[in-house]
């Protein structure tokens, strides 16, 4: 990392360091090959619920689902976005029964992933990051 933004590896660490303590940093994470743990299937689920847009108990219920993987409440004709691992289409079934059993909710529709073209999901993109706006950084070389 220090030799990629050009700073020190000790001021690196510092700067990381005190990202992690500021909350800028989440965490760490490994990424999985699906397939070789037995994930065969991901889809992704649209899901609305009865009147109100969002509703409490909705997103607790999605989020205590194992093998949803994400849940994110959305703008739109839906309520919520949720991405689900499935050993094989009846697993898959299984878990968008259950998610469309939960009170409330009025519609769910679910897109199966066929090929994963990008992932990039923790990169912060550099047209944010380049501003012109920022103060520069010393450079070392």
């Amino acid at each position: 990392i220090s030799k990629r933004i050009k700073l020190a590896p000790s001021a690196t660490l510092g700067r990381i360091k005190s990202l992690e303590e500021d909350g800028f940093i989440k965490g760490y994470s490994a990424r999985v090959d699906h397939n070789r743990v037995g994930i065969k299937l991901i889809c992704y689920t649209h899901v609305r619920v009865d009147r109100n847009n969002f509703i409490d108990e909705v997103a607790e219920e999605l989020c205590l689902i194992d093998e949803v993987l994400e849940v994110y409440e959305v703008m739109g004709s839906s309520s919520y976005f949720v991405k689900i691992a499935a050993e094989n289409n009846e697993d898959a079934q299984r878990i968008i029964k259950r998610i469309g059993d939960i009170e409330k909710v009025s519609f769910s529709e679910s897109f199966l992933v066929l090929k994963e073209l990008k992932y990039k999901s923790s990169r912060i993109p550099l047209s944010i990051i380049d501003k012109p706006d920022r103060k520069p950084r010393k450079v070392y070389e």
